[in-house]
Formats: structure tokens, sequence, C-alpha cells
């Protein structure tokens, strides 16, 4: 079993933030050479696959907040000097710092930046000047009931909404890629063919040359105007490289981080448990574990199949399941394991008194007798693609339950309909990505995220308008007490089972340093030579 104690953890400490101005004394410089890693589909802060503060979105561009490295969920201001909520929590009002520069001569960052990265982000002009009909926007529930940016000056202005949006804090402006500002300037200049080729941010780094599926460099900014404040003196690296694939010709295991062990890449992200334990002893690197709380692997059970209808059938299912194996089948100690959507990490929304499910075989026996139901037959996929590790747990899931007389057929590749019909899809096998608000975690499970994300088919009118009430709510305390009635909810409806939240696995060249988000995202300007 891999536990904490058998890997490096680094987390770089948490540092000053005042402005630097134009014309940075930078650390002496080098090259940071990173992959393999997925290519994100594109480098817009609103069309790429990720919508985190992953690379290079958190190195090309800024926005008015951020988190820091480390693991401590305190936004920081970065494009922002000030920002005030107001007391009815519908309008925040912000001050620009001075002199940020946006690359290539695009001139000074503005609040006129703000409301058009903001306006782009939710739809209300186009993507691009020259969109087609397909270009929008992935991301604009990011902000909720945004109606607008009222600029009251040049580096003044005020967020708008029509109702209060609190998740805007913690998730929009610190985490998302929506939430990153964008030169208004330079997308009516360049259009979406030149934008996509070398997007403007405000970043320390900038696109010299993008090849999609093959390869993004970054030089440091040389105008970089300070927005990270004295971090940025310590920052050693003059260019970044990044070798980029699709997700047909993704590395896994040694072959993944086989570069770094060569000496061609410094740095790879995604490894596995087994071989960050596999490389501990090797001199020339250092491997790292990294809690990734807010993403999380459960199990889903389709409510409405006619197979699982009946909830002592998915109880008996809930009693059949051994989460603890299911976590060592993944390589990961205990520690992670999860009783509900919440992890104690995210703070606000945590439900401490969860139900922890003991594994009772005799007691899922007894229920599916009660049900009437016997040879019973289920499908278990995992519909996106999954982890690495998702066969061996689904066969750990099938082993489970056939002790308790239900036969499952494992579906490596599910059909289209699998997670669209709610007649089709029975068991699904779910590891999703998350976010430092519990509003961004409750979203995939509302009624109208049927054929989705919500692959359990539960909906829950009482659950949809607490949900609403946790957008609009502003005191921690009172938005726990909501967050905890929904996972009861949830919990009540049996379609549920928790099982772990994630971890981030990588290895760097031995004389480097990773640092990384409170959830596992590598910070690539923080990493250090040593």
């Amino acid at each position: 079993m891999i536990t904490r104690r058998n890997l490096l953890l680094s987390a770089a400490a948490l540092a000053a933030t005042s402005p630097l101005g134009a014309g940075v004394a930078w650390a002496e410089g080098a090259t940071l050479r990173f992959g393999p890693q997925l290519d994100p589909g594109t480098l817009d802060t609103l069309t790429n696959v990720y919508d985190y503060p992953y690379p290079p979105f958190s190195t090309l561009y800024e926005g008015l907040t951020s988190y820091m490295p480390g693991s401590e969920w305190k936004p920081v201001n970065r494009l922002a000097e000030t920002l005030e909520l107001s007391a009815d929590g519908k309008t925040i009002n912000f001050k620009l710092k001075e002199g940020i520069q946006f690359h290539r001569g695009f001139g000074e960052l503005t609040a006129e930046d703000v409301k058009y990265s903001f306006d782009r982000a939710t739809g209300k002009v186009k993507l691009y000047p020259d969109a087609a009909e397909g270009d929008v926007s992935y991301y604009g529930g990011d902000f909720g009931s945004y109606k607008e940016v009222q600029v009251t000056g040049k580096y003044t202005g005020v967020i708008v909404f029509e109702k209060p949006f609190a998740p805007m804090l913690r998730l929009t402006l610190p985490y998302a890629t929506s939430g990153l500002i964008v030169s208004k300037k330079a997308m009516e200049a360049l259009g979406k063919a030149g934008w996509l080729k070398a997007p403007v941010g405000t970043g320390p780094y900038e696109v010299v040359s993008y090849t999609p599926n093959k390869e993004l460099i970054m030089k440091r900014f040389a105008e970089y105007g300070g927005a990270a404040g004295q971090d940025a003196k310590s920052w050693p690296w003059d260019e970044i490289k990044v070798s980029l694939v699709n997700s047909s010709s993704a590395p896994t295991g040694a072959a993944l981080t086989a570069g770094v062990e060569s000496g061609d890449f410094d740095f790879t992200y995604n490894a596995s448990p087994l071989d960050a334990l596999r490389l501990q002893n090797n001199p020339a690197v250092r491997a790292y574990i990294v809690q990734q709380p807010m993403s999380y692997n459960f199990l889903q059970l389709n409510v409405l199949h006619p197979k699982l209808e009946n909830p002592k059938v998915r109880e008996a299912i809930r009693y059949l399941v051994d989460v603890p194996a299911l976590i060592q089948a993944q390589d990961l100690d205990v520690a992670t394991r999860l009783n509900a959507l919440i992890a104690p990490q995210m703070g606000v929304g945590y439900w401490p008194e969860a139900p922890v499910y003991e594994r009772d075989v005799e007691k899922a026996k007894a229920l599916l007798a009660e049900a009437g139901v016997s040879a019973l037959e289920l499908d278990l996929s995992t519909p996106a693609g999954g982890q690495a590790t998702a066969a061996t747990v689904m066969q750990v899931i099938q082993a489970n339950l056939a002790e308790g007389g239900i036969k499952v057929n494992v579906l490596l590749t599910p059909p289209d309909t699998y997670i669209k019909d709610k007649a089709v899809g029975q068991l699904s096998w779910s590891n999703y990505g998350g976010a430092p608000d519990p509003f961004y975690q409750f979203e995939w499970f509302t009624c109208d995220q049927f054929a989705q994300w919500n692959w359990a088919f539960a909906c829950n009118a009482d659950y949809d308008k607490l949900h609403e009430q946790l957008a609009a709510e502003r005191d921690e305390a009172k938005r726990t007490e909501i967050a905890i009635r929904m996972q009861k909810l949830m919990d009540a409806s049996l379609g549920y089972i928790w099982v772990n939240y994630q971890v981030g696995c990588a290895v760097t060249a031995a004389n480097i340093e990773a640092a990384f988000d409170p959830n596992g995202n590598p910070y690539l300007q923080y990493f250090k030579k040593v």
C-alpha cells in the first residue's frame, strides 16, 4: 500500500504579492521542458478542455485573483489591486493594478478588457470578431446571473449580477480559466485564427509557437507588469517547452516517465502511484504525490433503469461494494476515502457526520430477497474514458457484486447511448474533476444534467432549489448547512457510492522542485532549480 510517507510532497510557500512593475530583474534563466502532456484543445480561456488553472493557462494569463501554490484555499489579488463585494452580494467593485501590459505590444490592461473578457465568457459579445455560428463559450455557467461590468474609470469597474453569485469569489475569479483576462485590442486585431495560434494575456510567459498535439513554446514576457509581485523575481525559466500529445497517443506507466528518467524532460504529470513509488529511490528524479481533494471517484447507479429502480436493490449494491478495496485497486491510501461528495479540504460544505457504509454481504443478500430479485445481471462501464486504473476497479466491483449473486458485465467500450438514455446505462464508474466551491461540485447532479453528467438519473426538486440557494448565499456557515442537506438527499437517493478523492502523481528531474496549487495543478513558473 502506498502512503504519503513513501513519496515526496512538495508545495511552495505563500509569497508576497506587491507589484514589481515593468522590467522585472529576473533570476538567471533556463529552459523548463514539460511533457508529454495532453493538448488542451485550444489555448483559448473559453474553449479549452480544462477550465482549471492548469498549464499553460496559469502561465499565459492572469485573473483578478488567484490561488497560490500550497494547500490553502485563500485567493490573493493578481490583476486586481482591490475587490469589494457589496452588502447585498449583487456587485463587486474592483480597481486594477496600473501599468500591467499585454503580450506583443497590445497595450496596458484596463477595465474595458475585464468587461470584454466577462461579456465574451457569457456570450454577450461574439467569441471572436469573425466567429462562426458554432463558436461559443463553454463556460458561461461559471458566471451565474452575471449582468454586466460597468466601467467607471480606466482602471475601475463594477461587476453586476442579477442576483448574488457566491462562487464568483471562490471559483470563477481565482480558479476557472473563464475568469482569466484577455486583451480586447488583440482579439479585435487578430481574429479567430490569429488568436488561436497565439493568444494574448498578461501572464509572465507569452506564446512563441503552438502546434496542436505536438508542441507549445513559451518565453519569458520581458515587459511583464508584475501582477504576481516579488514572486516573479525568483522564477528561473527563460523558456518553457511543452510536448503535446492527443488522447489516443498519450503514454502511460513507464512510457510516461521515461522522458524525465532519460533527461529529455524536466517534468511530467499524471504518472501512476506505482510509478511514483518505483522512482522514489532513483537519484536522477524526484517523485511527488499531491492531493486533488476537489476531484473525486464514485459509482453511479441509474435509479430510473428497470433493473435498479427498486431502492432495496440499490441499497444492496451499496452494501456489496468494498470501498477500501476500490481505493487499493487504484494503488492509493484508504485515507483518501470519501463518505460524501464534499471533501474535508473544501472547508465549506463538508459533512463530517456522513454515514460510513461498511461492506455487509449478508445484509445485501437479505435486501435482494426482500426486493424479490434473483439472477440479477447488470452492465458496468466508465463512459467518459476514465483513469488508467478503471479496468482494475471495475473488476473489483464485478467480484464484489458476484458475492451477492449479481452478475456484472464490464463494458470497456460502452455504446454512445449508455449515459444518454436512461433505459441503457446501469452502473457507471465515474471520475470527475472538481473545483473549490461546493456549488460547482453539486452542479452535475441537478435534474437538467440528465444525459450529460448526472448518470444516476436522480432528480430531486428540493435538491435543485437548494443548489440555487447555495449560489446566492454568502455566509459560509449557512452554505455548509445547505450543502449538507444536499448531500443527505444524494445519500437517500441511493444513486451514488462515494469512494475517494483523487491524487496527482508527478516526476521532475532531481535538480528541480515542483510547485502545485491546493488541488494539485502544477504551477510551472513557481518550479525551482535546486
